[in-house]
């Protein structure tokens, strides 16, 4: 299975890195910021720093990050682009997530920044697109970038272990993109919507939602 091989793939360039970023399209939607928390629990299973790069909140993600700033340590794990900027190193690992196109980005410097650069998107390639990355998990079939994600998760290892929050995260990125799974939905949808709900009991998805 093609996620299988990414997911070891990636787990790899996570233990050969001193850090990871993590990164997605500029005015992110529910579907980048819950696929970034996705991203940030492999990094954190395979026991590596890393931080999700986020500016501003906008009205779309508003009331998830909220959450996450009352999280018990979630928003530690928030940072500026600037402070990306000033932490990168050729090392560094950067994943982007919910965009293939270099102007789409939150940050483009980072893109300069390190050597290392992982594509993780579920949209129609693009005339532009970002240049040598060293992975790309580009699924255009896929609901949204949160399902792909949940795909690489099953084979992080054993010790991945969600919370509710997490969870809900992905979730809901799949639930938005999909139209509460009336658009752009399949088996591996549904697959992926089972592994977030079994992991912990969903609370209040239609908050976010």
């Amino acid at each position: 299975m093609r996620a299988r091989v990414i997911s070891h793939a990636l787990r790899d360039l996570m233990l050969e890195s001193d850090q990871v970023l993590i990164m997605g399209h500029k005015m992110p939607d529910m579907d980048a910021i819950g696929a970034a928390i996705g991203v940030l629990k492999a990094v954190h299973a395979a026991e590596k720093q890393g931080y999700i790069v986020l500016d501003d909140s906008n009205p779309a993600i508003e009331r998830l990050m909220q959450e996450v700033e009352e999280h018990e340590y979630l928003g530690d794990y928030f940072i500026t682009s600037d402070e990306a900027t000033q932490m990168v190193t050729r090392r560094t690992l950067l994943v982007v997530v919910d965009t293939h196109r270099p102007s789409m980005v939150i940050e483009p410097r980072l893109l300069n920044l390190t050597s290392k650069v992982v594509l993780i998107d579920h949209h129609r390639r693009s005339e532009e697109f970002i240049a040598d990355p060293v992975l790309i998990y580009l699924e255009p079939y896929a609901s949204s970038t949160s399902e792909l994600v949940t795909e690489l998760l099953q084979y992080q290892g054993d010790n991945l272990s969600m919370d509710v929050l997490e969870a809900t995260a992905l979730l809901a990125g799949i639930v938005v993109d999909t139209k509460s799974f009336a658009f752009r939905t399949g088996s591996r949808t549904f697959e992926a919507a089972s592994f977030c709900e079994g992991r912990e009991r969903i609370r209040h998805l239609c908050r976010f939602c």
